[in-house]
Parts: structure tokens; sequence; C-alpha cells
């Protein structure tokens, strides 16, 4: 089986994915076509080819100001389209790993270099992505796309139910779990580890309670609004006595972003750890989550994150916007604290720390046999027979 994935050929998720598959059935040969020039050199990667856009943001038209983000779009699609062209390639499967704006543009084209075309939803497309500066315009795109697409596949039904776009196109939905590289470490962490020696580990403070602000770089995860919520909150000369607000940004972060966010730490007077800049092996990813006491998933949108249910199976207290799709963590016997907007999270933190021990009884699990069967050794089977499967109709 041939297989071409689009997206991100630097992302931890693809990267991984890759490595199941060719690990998992050698008879798999992986093609990507990655949006962006590389930080490393093809050969460090898993894949077998690796396709570049030569029209990346960081190109010339695609750096002035306006025409850029219009142009874009277009540009990432011609550039998909001629590298099909130019490797002559027929694939079996053309894996779409997230609906940008660019890939839903020509959705008959990809049918002439494989056999069937397979999409996956990170959770925020439909609502996050534009052409010509407008989403229903995307919309429009997406809507045709879809309608040409082999499979759909996700994680969560919640995820798709919940939204007007896609109740028609059922027949169409395959379920598969992202499985989650950290997680084949975090059982062995969270043995042989005590939450002292993980803080230690990355020099959070041992004696105050960490606070996680999201997950990754994005400025999806709202850091700005929730540090100025908790800074405001009538509750603050309380926080700042009992917690240490985490900020990783080692994955996805752009440094003016960060730069900004370090900023407005140094200004707020908590005190403060912010992680940029620096690689983090899987095995580290894992001790992460278990060096985390509370988590604030404030995000403006996510799907069933890989990267929360590693918070949630390292025994993590969450507090998470109930406009998160989150129900697929509820059916799976998480308990967490819901709240309508950012700033009631700063009333549900003043409880939290306020009846420490009590909240970890209630909200902390350690589920080791749920660790396990959210690994990538674990869950890759189903993303195989999903392949299998769509090449047999």
């Amino acid at each position: 089986m041939k297989v071409l994935l689009v997206g991100a050929a630097t992302s931890p998720f693809l990267i991984n994915f890759a490595i199941w598959l060719k690990k998992t059935n050698p008879d798999i040969i992986v093609h990507i076509f990655h949006k962006e020039p590389l930080k490393k050199e093809k050969k460090e990667y898993p894949y077998d080819k690796v396709l570049l856009n030569k029209f990346h943001s960081r190109s010339f038209w695609c750096r002035i100001k306006f025409i850029g983000f219009l142009i874009q779009p277009f540009l990432m699609n011609y550039a998909l389209r001629k590298q099909l062209k130019k490797t002559k390639s027929q694939y079996d499967i053309i894996h779409f790993n997230r609906v940008f704006s660019s890939v839903v543009l020509t959705p008959s084209y990809y049918k002439k270099h494989c056999k069937k075309t397979v999409v996956t939803f990170w959770g925020s497309e439909p609502e996050s992505q534009k052409i010509l500066f407008s989403n229903s315009i995307y919309r429009k795109y997406l809507l045709i796309f879809l309608n040409q697409v082999d499979a759909i596949v996700g994680s969560s039904k919640n995820q798709y139910y919940s939204s007007e776009l896609f109740p028609y196109l059922s027949s169409k939905y395959h379920w598969a779990k992202f499985g989650s590289a950290p997680m084949e470490y975090l059982k062995d962490c969270l043995q042989k580890k005590s939450k002292r020696e993980a803080k230690q580990q990355f020099g959070i403070d041992t004696e105050l309670i960490s606070v996680v602000i999201g997950y990754s770089g994005k400025n999806l995860h709202n850091h700005k609004d929730v540090i100025m919520a908790l800074k405001k909150s009538k509750y603050f000369p309380f926080f700042k006595k009992k917690i240490q607000i985490i900020v990783p940004m080692s994955y996805d972060s752009d440094i003016n972003y960060a730069n900004s966010i370090r900023s407005l730490l140094i200004k707020s007077g908590f005190d403060f750890k912010l992680f940029q800049g620096t690689y983090w092996s899987d095995n580290d990813v894992a001790c992460f989550r278990q060096s985390t006491d509370i988590v604030l998933q404030l995000s403006s949108s996510d799907a069933a994150s890989s990267s929360i249910m590693e918070f949630l199976l390292a025994g993590v207290v969450m507090i998470s916007g109930n406009w998160l799709p989150y129900q697929f963590f509820k059916d799976s016997g998480f308990k967490f604290i819901e709240v309508d907007t950012i700033e009631d999270s700063c009333k549900k933190l003043d409880y939290i720390l306020r009846n420490w021990e009590k909240s970890k009884m209630i909200y902390s699990s350690q589920d080791h046999e749920k660790i396990i069967s959210h690994t990538w050794s674990y869950q890759i089977h189903n993303w195989i027979e999903i392949y299998y499967k769509v090449l047999e109709k």
C-alpha cells in the first residue's frame, strides 16, 4: 500500500503515525506533502519521501501583508497539484491530516493520483479556516470536498454529530483514536517517579501547585486572556502565593507570540516557567504531564486531544471550557470541571486550591489500563483497518 499524507512532516502526531504504520505493516510506503521548509534533513524523518511546498508562508509573496494571507491557500494548492503531477505517483490513499483551506479547493483533482481519499478533522477547521478572508466561502468548498472524499475519520462521534455540516455524510464516518507516543512511557513514569521528582526534572517549584495553561504554543490556547483573568481576579493575592504558572511552548510556537507571553507573565507578578524552543522526547512529555497538578484548558477550540488525555491519565485536575467537545472524555469515565467563561475559571481554581486534597480525590485518576489503550502500538491497527476497508469499497 502506498499512502500520501498531506500535513506537517514535523508534527509529532504524523511522525509517530508514519513510524507505527511502517512498523506494524512494513509493506506500507509513506510519502508526505509538507507545507513549510524542513527544520532537519529529509533523511531524519520516518517518511519514505517528503514532497515540499515551494510556495510556503515564508516565501516572498506570502510575506506581503494581507496579500500573503489572501493568496497562500491558492499557492499551497498549486504546489500540491504540481508535486503530484511531477512525481507521477499513483497512490492507494491520499490522507489529508487536516482540512486546510488549500486542500478543499480542487477535490476532483486528487482522484487522478489515488484510488481513495481519506480526511481527518482535528476539531477547529470548520470554524477557523478561511478562503478570501471568509469562513462561509471555506464552508461551501468544504461541503463539496467532503462529498467527494471516500472516508472521514475522527476520534469522537460527538465531534461530528454536534456540527450541522456533517449529518448527511454519516455513511463516510470511521472512528479511530489518535495514538499517543508519550503514552508509551507514561505508565513507567508514574510507577518509577514521584510528582516531586518529576517537577524537579523540569525545574518546577516543588512547594507550589503547578498550573499549566494549554498544551502547545498556539495562540488558540488563549494564554493572554487566561493570564489576565487570573491577574485581575479578586483571588490574585491568594493565587500568587499558591501557584506557579507553567506555559509549554516547546511545540508549534511563534517566537514573537511566545516572547509576548513571557513579557506578560513577568509583568503579572506570578511565579512562572515558560518552556520555549526546547526539544522534548516522548519520555520527557510523559514526565511533564506527571509534573503537572492542574491544567487550565480554555482554548478556543480542540478535538479529543491526545495531550489532554495524557494529562487526565497522569492524574492532573482539569478545568476546561464547556464549549470544548469533551463528551468523549466524560464517556470514558473522566471527571473534570467545566466553566462557561475564562473568567469563571478563577472561582473554580480558588475552590480547588483551598480544597486541594479533596479535589485530587474527586478529579484525579490514574488508570494504567486506559494508558495502554491510548498508545500508538494499540491504536494503529484501527487506522490500518480503515485504510483497507476504504480500498475494498
